[in-house]
């Protein structure tokens, strides 16, 4: 299977630039490229908008992702469970 590399720059990483390699189907790859020459833009900002439009479109991936204050990705899958959780599962039982 044939992949290609696209190195992307990022402007938000601990507020200094950051350079990324990451590996695409060739399909994906051809798109990418394609949108980003009819639009004049970067590959990077092409992929990059497509990833947040994504989130945003999807309200319970945007709740699942997010970017913590201190700058590091953080995905939350189902819920907290609290000490009254595991209580009343043990009353259940």
């Amino acid at each position: 299977m044939n992949t290609y590399v696209a190195v992307i720059r990022s402007s938000r990483c601990h507020n200094a630039p950051m350079r990324t390699t990451i590996n695409l189907e060739p399909e994906a790859y051809r798109l990418a490229r394609a949108i980003a020459t009819q639009r004049h833009e970067s590959l990077g900002k092409v992929l990059s908008e497509s990833i947040l439009n994504q989130f945003r479109t999807n309200e319970r991936a945007s709740e699942e992702f997010r970017i913590d204050s201190d700058g590091f990705p953080r995905l939350t899958l189902g819920r907290v469970i609290t000490p009254e959780d595991v209580a009343e599962a043990i009353e259940e039982e």
